[in-house]
């Protein structure tokens, strides 16, 4: 007998569920009782009790269903992970605070500070909007989110707006959108349900499919010679390659290929931009004057308060790519290493997330999500100590930008609301009831 559609189970579950709020787990709640109430139904006909009465126990046995509800609801009720949230918007506040000064001492106070005001506003409006939508929608809808976001680097790359020798925006009206913020972000989501786990390629026609979804965008990326873009996706590939369980030899490769592109892409001038930090003082007033500025920064910056012998215009794109290397020559070293330890507690407190989330495609989204943003803290810190090549990549939440200002925001939106469900498990493996 299927118990499954038995009147008496279903309203017994409906009842369950009807007391608890958090409804995403309304499905795996179900499959969940119902594996319980089974077990104790073929339990007493093994005794010798006819259906109808197996049935009637073994419901009975679960106990009252509004006290097993609350139970329940207690157990999975949504809960918002404060550690990250506040850590997040005071970092938003520190930016805020020092474009303010970078502003100033620019004479570009409106177009920095309003227009930063309006994106803090609009990204936290969509922090919280992603971090209650049902985004399993997103699995759901991973074909269409691939196949626009490819759609939109082709259109970026040949009528794409040239900004920072990059054509990287697509303007539409008054507002303009950086594509290469977008769209890596969005293939890596949906190319967390698109790749197939590694036990399920078993030709070599499934390897292909594998390779080709992975390695097409990056081919593309690679026309833009975006650095950071192409390292956030290369990586970020990687890492769900290595979540679906694919061994190493079958990673290396495609990659190996990748990177002997990339370098054919390059041209001179771009090598010498990317190898000129190995010697910061071989052009002063060329190709190394940035980690010039970096090192008198630093050399003059005190614990506390403003540098000594402070030049305001020291830092170029200080209001951007170097905004944290102004923190520290403005309000000094304490402020800096505050700065990091929020940046790290943010990251430490993903990475806790990571640890605490049973569903496989939740686990691939919270990698790809801490990835990117690990990507962007840790390389820009160093860039802005002159540890690494000046490439555009600006810190989250503290330099200036409007679309990626906005899409940092929504990723730390998901996480929240990944984290509200973070006990949900692979439904699929409770089809079957243990007997």
């Amino acid at each position: 007998m299927n118990i499954e559609n038995n009147k008496l189970v279903n309203d017994y579950l409906d009842n369950v569920c009807s007391n608890i709020k958090n409804t995403r787990m309304h499905n795996e709640i179900r499959a969940e009782l119902l594996c319980h109430i089974e077990d104790r139904f073929l339990s007493n006909l093994d005794k010798g009790s006819d259906e109808e009465g197996a049935i009637e126990n073994a419901v009975t046995i679960m106990g009252d269903y509004r006290k097993v509800g609350e139970d329940l609801n207690k157990i999975h009720k949504p809960s918002i992970e404060w550690g990250i949230l506040i850590s997040t918007l005071l970092i938003l506040s520190i930016g805020l605070v020092s474009l303010t000064f970078t502003s100033n001492y620019l004479d570009v106070r409106e177009l920095y500070i309003n227009k930063s005001i309006i994106f803090s506003f609009i990204g936290i409006v969509s922090l919280f909007l992603c971090s209650s939508f049902n985004y399993i929608k997103l699995k759901v809808s991973s074909k269409k989110i691939y196949i626009i976001s490819i759609l939109l680097l082709l259109l970026c790359l040949f009528s794409g707006t040239v900004v920072g020798g990059s054509r990287s925006f697509l303007v539409l009206g008054s507002f303009s959108i950086n594509i290469l913020e977008l769209s890596p972000i969005l293939i890596l989501i949906s190319l967390c349900n698109l790749v197939k786990e590694f036990k399920k390629c078993t030709t070599k026609m499934d390897f292909l499919e594998v390779y080709t979804l992975c390695f097409m965008p990056l081919i593309l990326m690679i026309a833009f010679r975006s650095i950071s873009c192409i390292a956030i996706y290369f990586i970020g590939v990687c890492a769900i390659l290595k979540t679906k369980k694919y061994k190493n030899k079958y990673i290396l490769i495609p990659i190996f290929v990748c990177f002997l592109l990339f370098l054919l892409a390059l041209n001179s001038y771009r090598i010498e931009r990317l190898t000129s930090f190995l010697n910061p003082y071989l052009d002063p007033q060329g190709s190394t004057y940035i980690y010039n500025q970096i090192q008198t920064a630093l050399h003059n910056s005190v614990l506390i308060g403003e540098a000594n012998n402070f030049i305001p215009n020291l830092i170029p794109e200080a209001h951007s790519d170097f905004i944290f290397i102004f923190i520290i020559y403005r309000f000094g070293y304490l402020a800096g290493a505050t700065t990091i330890s929020l940046c790290g507690f943010l990251l430490f407190k993903i990475s806790k997330i990571l640890m605490k989330v049973k569903n496989t495609y939740n686990k691939s989204l919270v990698i790809i999500l801490l990835t990117t943003l690990c990507i962007k803290f840790i390389y820009s810190i160093l860039m802005n100590l002159g540890m690494a090549p000046h490439i555009p990549i600006s810190i989250p939440f503290l330099s200036y930008g409007g679309t990626s200002g906005i899409i940092n925001l929504m990723l730390i939106g998901l996480i929240l609301n990944i984290y509200k469900i973070r006990n949900l498990s692979n439904i699929e493996s409770l089809n079957t009831c243990n007997k």
